[in-house]
């Protein structure tokens, strides 16, 4: 009788602790969504913005359109428009990519996870009315309400003498 006692005692003392640990899981606060870094990589002429985060949502954007066509380029590398969903600001030179109209400069996603976003700029970011990103320039990147502004640090080729 003893043994079906204490038996019964593990059991219950492990029920309850595993009552225990869901309720805290159930009542642990989910992360806020943020922009936690934005990284560039590749060169100037060839950026990869790389967004990590928590709660960056995912595709696809209901309000996205083909950015229009401005300087004659393939549409399929145009790239979007998202406007106020998602976009980026050179804020040094002064221009925007895939926040709407004017701005010519569309974006394309590589990846878009809860986590983790990255994305190009579309083919009319070559044109020469857009200086190409450059270290120390500052951006501010704008996914779904969050923001993340800062200093651009990416890698650029030295001149060869």
């Amino acid at each position: 009788m003893r043994k079906a006692f204490a038996t019964l005692g593990l059991v219950a003392a492990a029920t309850v602790l595993a009552m225990m640990l869901l309720a805290g899981t159930a009542l642990a606060k989910p992360k806020p969504p943020e922009i936690k870094s934005v990284k560039f990589q590749g060169t100037p002429a060839e950026p990869l913005v790389v967004v990590k985060g928590s709660g960056l949502g995912s595709l696809p954007f209901e309000d996205a359109e083909e950015d229009p066509n401005c300087f004659g380029e393939e549409p399929s590398e145009l790239g979007n428009d998202f406007g106020s969903a998602a976009n980026f600001s050179e804020d040094t030179a002064g221009w925007q990519a895939g926040l709407g109209p004017g701005d010519c400069i569309g974006l394309i996603f590589k990846t878009y996870t809860e986590t983790e976003v990255t994305f190009k700029f579309g083919s009319t970011y070559h044109q020469p009315e857009y200086t190409p990103l450059h270290k120390g320039d500052e951006y501010t990147v704008n996914l779904r309400g969050l923001t993340k502004s800062g200093t651009i640090k990416i890698k650029e080729k030295k001149e060869k003498k």
